[in-house]
């Protein structure tokens, strides 16, 4: 359980592990703050607390792009002392951008990256990302920099399957045959569950 780490999605360059800074798809999504009563326990997937968002995919050409997802750290426990903020920073940070500024510590991060095949119309060489998207509720907070723990939307803040609510209805529907199977395997999941607890003895 870490509290404050938002979420950042972001492609990287064709072939290569980099480039994430100049391609940023979606930034600053907030974290579900659950609190200490629903600490999840590793390999027991009934503790975890689920959080989703849809995010549209650019029209882009690319064979071989990695899509990650950064958490970044932004609470005490890793050294962002409150009142402060943090920043993610890699070759592609442009000089002069908020996340530039060196006064400022990096992020702790965890990251999670998915090798990807994209077939759209314009190479990815020749490709410039577009900025954050204009119904975002975040697109205004600086990119790159997190003020410490305050990314967050609460509990409350998602519905009981796990979308944002603050987010538009595009951001909260599943879209794509990953999205659907994987609803349908937690489904699944979820039916047996409560057979296997209605057959359990008393």
């Amino acid at each position: 359980m870490h509290f404050g780490s938002p979420t950042r999605f972001a492609l990287s360059v064709e072939g290569r592990d980099s480039g994430f800074e100049s391609c940023v798809l979606l930034d600053h999504v907030p974290h579900r703050e659950v609190g200490m009563r629903h600490m999840p326990i590793l390999g027991m997937p009934s503790t975890y607390t689920r959080s989703m968002v849809t995010l549209d995919i650019p029209d882009v050409a690319c064979e071989r792009c990695v899509l990650q997802l950064t958490s970044m750290m932004s609470d005490a426990l890793h050294g962002i002392p409150a009142g402060t903020s943090c920043v993610t920073r890699g070759p592609d940070t442009a000089p002069g951008s908020p996340a530039a500024n060196a006064s400022l510590v990096e992020c702790p991060t965890y990251h999670s990256c998915a090798a990807v095949s994209i077939s759209g119309s314009t190479p990815r060489s020749k490709f410039t990302c577009p900025q954050q998207p204009a119904d975002w509720p975040y697109r205004n907070l600086p990119p790159a920099v997190y003020l410490a723990q305050a990314d967050t939307a609460g509990d409350s803040g998602y519905d009981g399957q796990g979308w944002l609510l603050a987010a538009p209805e595009r951001y909260r529907e599943p879209a794509g045959p990953c999205a659907e199977s994987a609803l349908a395997a937690r489904s699944r999941h979820g039916r047996m569950g409560a057979r296997a607890a209605a057959e359990a003895p008393a």
